[in-house]
Formats: structure tokens, sequence, C-alpha cells
């Protein structure tokens, strides 16, 4: 087997032994064909077809050479396929002779066979970073789909101490983030970074996510055994061992950091009232997402609570005057606040801009761009990544095409992804503070009975649905947005790592082979041209309007105080992580304070007028 490089057009070549038996299918012809998959499954999801080969006839024993590219199609620009490039799976299948018949039509045998491999040129914290996402995919096809404030904290105590084991230099300015200086001082002489970051990650995982533990004892020994021949056996022995004692450092770490809070969760016992309500029916039926996660420690920020700097404690951040119009991100949309009118605008744009499809009562607002949008963000299917994996993706990518060191992988990730986990427990702090409805409960349920300018629509869905039939909304409220403060801080970090002049182009997992391209965008404020990064995340804002889960303000808030989390960290260098090792030019953000606008990028995001037409009955010629 040979695999292209990561993001090229180079071909592959994948050697299948094909073994016929039996009269009804040796002397038949058939196919053998090959697929990239995600998960190593072939349900329609996540996998992609790159290669068919026409056999004329099956024998006993056949070997092809089959080709193959890791894109679907443009080669100048290959990076359509959504793959983690650690870990993602070669599935092969045969396919021919004659199964007999069925109301007349013919049946074929299949055999399938998978492997898992990983991209040339990755190292080993990229491997254990696809399989991290590849295990929460697996996790969903049980049943048993992740919350993002889990994954999040999961990656961040993965990767900082891979940063502990691998980048982390007092002496050079690069602190320490989790171990004890004693156990820095005891770092093995003939120290394997690999091996250790191995052991390490494969300790943590195992421990806080068990249920993979098989996938995890896979990724284990596939590394452990591109690992052994290039150290010594006393080399691997000790490198291990300080390996497993950072990660048991990290465990140590968070294991009273609030995760584990169960205590339950009383809401208010009106139905009539203005307040989230979990889902009656459905696959989240009864469920409330991690109500007490908002309260979990930190990793970066300051104290113990990240409620400073979610945006129920910034409000007078959140309302952003500019030349062309105001853009008010702020919670005062409540039916009783300001008049109703904000209350009205904000879940009138979300009933038109957000419907799956028009409905006698609600016309679809949405371009075939914006339609496109609300898909490429969503990972809301219990079979993918969930949230956090297309970002992880992209950086992923990213950092295999320009070569990373192990080093600099450590540190980038490490700075990733603790940010990102601290921007989503603002995020779930900020929901569960205020218990702001979800679209589909206002649409469906509130304005039934209280009205007060929003249109009741009984068959609103949103784009939610069509991925998870009978489920319109995850399961916890809507003010703020947990995927726009992920990418948010993503984004904040990305610049401060790879510079502010990287276009790039990205596919997504759950929209097979589309291919969205960034060049950065104006600022409809500020007038302010932003980096590719900055790109991403205000799309992946846009798409929780354009999916039909949030409101306006509710993914434009988390935009924004997501990025002041990402900047917050980045100018804390000296206290954490060190400056950029991929980027020594980055100038540490001078000037920067809470929520600068030199600094801030702010979201493009419809906001209709009470008295648009678009408001009114469909005319049956705007569904999606």
């Amino acid at each position: 087997m040979s695999l292209p490089e990561y993001w090229t057009s180079q071909s592959g070549t994948a050697k299948v032994k094909v073994k016929a038996s039996g009269s009804k299918v040796k002397g038949y012809s058939g196919y053998v064909n090959l697929y990239l998959s995600t998960d190593g499954q072939l349900d329609g999801r996540s996998d992609y077809p790159v290669a068919t080969q026409y056999v004329d006839s099956f024998k006993k024993n056949q070997t092809f050479n089959i080709p193959f590219n890791q894109y679907v199609e443009d080669p100048a620009d290959p990076r359509d396929l959504a793959l983690a490039p650690g870990r993602y799976y070669l599935v092969a299948t045969a396919v021919g002779g004659d199964a007999g018949f069925d109301l007349g039509t013919e049946n074929a045998f299949q055999a399938t066979d998978t492997k898992s491999v990983s991209a040339p040129n990755t190292d080993v914290l990229i491997d254990w970073v696809s399989t991290f996402i590849t295990s929460t995919q697996l996790e969903g096809l049980k049943g048993k789909a992740d919350g993002p404030y889990n994954g999040n904290r999961i990656a961040a105590m993965v990767s900082a101490a891979a940063y502990d084991i691998a980048a982390a230099d007092p002496s050079a300015g690069r602190p320490l983030f989790t171990i004890s200086n004693k156990l820095y001082s005891q770092k093995p002489g003939n120290l394997s970074a690999e091996a250790a970051v191995n052991a390490a990650s494969y300790r943590i995982l195992a421990n806080e996510f068990p249920s993979q533990k098989d996938l995890f004892e896979e990724q284990y020994k596939s590394s452990l055994a591109e690992i052994k021949g290039t150290i010594s056996a006393k080399a691997l022995r000790s490198s291990e061992a300080y390996g497993r004692r950072v990660a048991d450092q990290m465990i140590a770490s968070r294991a009273d950091d609030g995760t584990y809070d169960d205590t339950p969760f009383k809401l208010p016992a009106d139905p009539s009232a203005f307040v989230w309500q979990p889902a009656a029916t459905g696959g989240a039926a009864g469920q409330l997402g991690g109500p007490n996660r908002g309260n979990v420690l930190p990793f970066i920020l300051p104290g113990d609570s990240a409620a400073p700097y979610s945006a129920t404690a910034n409000q007078d951040k959140l309302f952003i005057t500019g030349p062309d119009g105001d853009i008010d991100l702020r919670l005062d949309y409540r039916p009783d606040q300001n008049d109703g009118y904000r209350y009205a605008r904000e879940y009138e744009t979300a009933r038109v801009y957000g419907v799956q499809q028009g409905t006698s009562r609600t016309q679809n607002a949405r371009t075939p761009d914006q339609t496109e949008i609300g898909a490429f963000y969503s990972q809301d299917e219990a079979d993918s990544w969930q949230p956090w994996g297309l970002p992880n993706y992209m950086a992923m990518a990213l950092a295999v095409q320009r070569g990373n060191t192990l080093q600099e992988n450590a540190q980038l990730f490490a700075a990733m992804h603790t940010a990102i986990a601290d921007a989503t427990t603002a995020a779930w702090y900020d929901k569960w503070t205020n218990l702001i409805p979800r679209p589909e409960q206002v649409i469906r349920e509130y304005a039934h009975v209280a009205g007060k300018g929003v249109v009741y629509d009984p068959l609103w869905t949103s784009g939610l649905n069509s991925i998870t039939p009978g489920q319109s909304s995850p399961p916890f409220p809507d003010y703020v947005s947990g995927h726009s403060d992920i990418y948010g801080a993503w984004s904040s970090v990305m610049d401060a790592y790879f510079g502010k002049d990287v276009p790039f182009s990205g596919g997504s997992q759950t929209l097979q082979g589309t291919k969205r391209s960034y060049r950065g965008y104006n600022d409809p404020v500020t007038g302010k041209r932003w980096s590719s990064f900055r790109e991403v995340a205000m799309e992946a804002a846009q798409s929780r309007l354009f999916w039909g889960v949030h409101t306006p303000a509710a993914t434009g808030a988390s935009f924004i105080t997501g990025q002041n989390i990402g900047n917050y960290l980045m100018t804390k260098t000296n206290e954490f992580f060190g400056r950029p090792l991929m980027n020594p030019d980055f100038d540490g953000l001078p000037g920067w304070s809470p929520f600068s606008p030199d600094y801030t990028a702010n979201p493009i995001l419809p906001l209709v007028n009470l008295d648009d037409p678009i408001l009114g009955p469909s005319s049956g010629l705007n569904v999606a």
C-alpha cells in the first residue's frame, strides 16, 4: 500500500487480494471497489468512493493494485474530502457472483475488508487527535453521541499533556502547564517524545472515555509498532513510563473539575413561561445536555469560573455600533423586553432563515449558499465527529501540509484545545443561566400561546430535522451557540499560530464532496479585512441560524465571546505555552483589551424587518 500525501493530487495504490470460492462466485464477473471512510463503515455517510475496477471473471486467488486519489474532484485544488489525516480507513469491497434471484433481480455476493491508515508525514499527536474524533463518531453510531463539553475537555487534556512532554521548556519561555517541576526534572535523558506522547494519550483517553478503550488500544499498539524500530528498548521503557506519569498528573488535576457534578437541574414548572424546555418527542426527548457543565474549572481562564468571560457577563460589549447600523447581540429579546420588538425580529428571522422546507405559513428566505453553509458546519448527527471535529480536521490538515514537527503540533493543539474547552464552558454557563428557548419551541409552541409578533407554525422544522428526523433542536437552550464559541476561540488561536494570510479550502464530513474556499472577509462594522480562519468561524456562526437551531443574537454573541477567550490566551504566552514556535513573528496582540475591536471580528447575520413580505404565508415557490 502507498498512500498519497494529504491534501495533494498525488495518487496512492492499494493492494487488494480476493479469494473467490464456490460455483456461485468463481467465473462470474464483478467489481472491486475502494472507499475512504472516517469510521470504517459503508453507510452512505462519511465514506467516499475513490476507485472501481471491473473484474471479468473472479478466480480462486487474485491480486489487484488499485490506484486512487484522496479527493473527489478538482485535482488542481484537491481538498474535498474531510478525512482526519492521522486516522482514516481504506475499505475494499469485492462484489459479484450469483446469489440467486429475488423477484427477478439478480443478487451479488459481497465481501468487505477495512484497514485504518494515517497519511504520510503525520506524527503521533495528529494520529491520536484523529483517533479521538473517530471515537466520538463510533460512539455516536452506538446511539450515544457525545456532547461538546465532554469532547473538548478530553482533547484539551490529551494535547496539554503532549505539550508538557514534547514542547514545554521553562528556560526557553514555554512554561509547564500541568506537571510539577519535580516531574519535569525527572524527564529521561534518552526521552522519545513520540513514545511518551503515545503512552500518555492512551492513558488519558482510556481513563476518560472507557467505552472506546478497544479503539484506543488499537491505536496505541499501531503507534508503538512504528516507534519501536527507531529507539532502544531502554529508551522506550523510560519514555513510556514518563508519559504515563505525565498523564496521571493531568488526570489528577482534572478529577474534581466539576465535570462529574450530577446535581439535578430543575426547570421552572410553569409551561407557559418563556423558558427552554426539553423536547417531548424524538431522539432528544426529555434530555438536558450538560446543565452543570458551565461550572467546570477552566483550563486557561483566570480563577475558578469561565463566567466572567461569558456573554452573560459582557452584555455591554455585545451592542456594536457601526456606520451602516447597529449589531445587537444582547440577551434582551424576551417577549416582555423592549416592547417585544427584538423578540419578534430574532425569532421571525430564525423562522424564515432556519426552516428546513417552506410550509403554508413560512417561506424559506435562504439562498442556496446559505443552505449549504447551514449543512456544511452542522456535525449534529450521531454519525459524525461532532462539532469539534471539523475545526480539528482543518487544523490538522494545515499542520500536516505545513510539515509541523511534533513539538510545534504539541504547542499548537494545546493552545487550541484549551481555548476551545474554556469557550465551551462559557457557552454552557450562558445556556443554563438564561434558559432562552430555541426557535423550534417558540415557533411551534410558545407563539401559539402568546403570539406577540411571531408566527405560529406547527409544521415548522429546522435543518437539523433533515439528518435527525423528529428532532429540530439539540438538547440545550438557545443563548448562546456552542458551535460559535468553539469556532471563535479556534480562529483566534489559528491566526496566532499560522498567521493571518492563509487562504485554503476544506471539505465537510457531512456534505460529501462539497468544498468551501476561504480567503477572508470584510467586517460589516469596521470594514477590516479578517483572515480565512475568522471567515470559517463567521460562517460556522451563520450556519446555526441557517440550520434553524439558533437565533441571530445567540450565534453572533458566542462568535464574539469565543474570539475573546482565544485572544486572552494569546496575550498570555508568558503564562501558557510560550510564543508560537510555528510563527516567531507573532506580535502578542499589542494593545489588546477584552473585546477590543482591533482583534474582534463581527458577524454578518441577516435580520428581517417585521414588515418584510418574506414573513408572510408561503406562495409554495420558496421551499428549499
